[in-house]
C-alpha cells in the first residue's frame, strides 16, 4: 500500500488547508444550484473529478446520508483482473438536500428504471465550477 503524501517533489502542498477549504465552499454557495452542488460534491466526499462525473441519482442515498462512489483507481485485483470497487462516504445533510434541490433526486430516483444512466455532472461543467471557484478565491487553476 502506497503512504500518503501531503506535498508533492517539488515540496509544494497537494491539499487545500482548512482555510482554503472554507474559501472554496463560500465561493461555491454564491453560485448556482448545480454548480454549487459539484463543488459541495467534491468538498465533502474527497472524490476525484473523474470520481464525481461517475455520481448518478441512483447512488445518492438521501435516507442514508451518504454517496456511493465508484473508486476509478482501483480498478484492478492482484492478478490484474477488473474489478468494481465503490465506498460510501458520509455527506452532510444540507449537502444532500441542496444536490436534491438542484437535482431534483427524489423524482428522478422514483421514476428511474434498473440500469438507467443519468449522471450528476457533465465533464465540461464540472471542471468550470472547480476553475469558477479557485478564481473566486483568489487561487489560481
Amino acid at each position: 500500500m502506497s503512504e500518503m503524501r501531503l506535498h508533492d517533489a517539488a515540496g509544494n502542498r497537494l491539499y487545500l488547508n482548512a482555510e482554503e477549504r472554507a474559501a472554496f465552499l463560500a465561493a461555491a454557495r454564491r453560485h448556482g444550484g448545480r454548480d454549487r452542488t459539484l463543488c459541495e460534491t467534491l468538498h465533502y466526499t474527497g472524490c476525484r473529478r473523474s470520481e464525481l462525473l461517475e455520481i448518478t441519482p441512483a447512488r445518492v442515498d438521501l435516507s442514508g446520508g451518504t454517496i456511493a462512489i465508484r473508486s476509478l483507481k482501483k480498478r484492478r485485483d492482484a492478478t490484474g483482473t477488473a474489478r468494481i470497487v465503490y465506498r460510501s462516504v458520509p455527506v452532510p445533510p444540507d449537502c444532500l438536500d441542496t444536490l436534491d434541490t438542484a437535482h431534483d433526486l427524489r423524482k428522478v430516483q422514483s421514476f428511474a428504471q434498473a440500469g438507467e444512466r443519468a449522471a450528476l455532472a457533465d465533464r465540461p461543467r464540472a471542471g468550470l465550477a472547480d476553475r469558477e471557484a479557485d478564481h473566486d478565491r483568489g487561487r489560481d487553476p
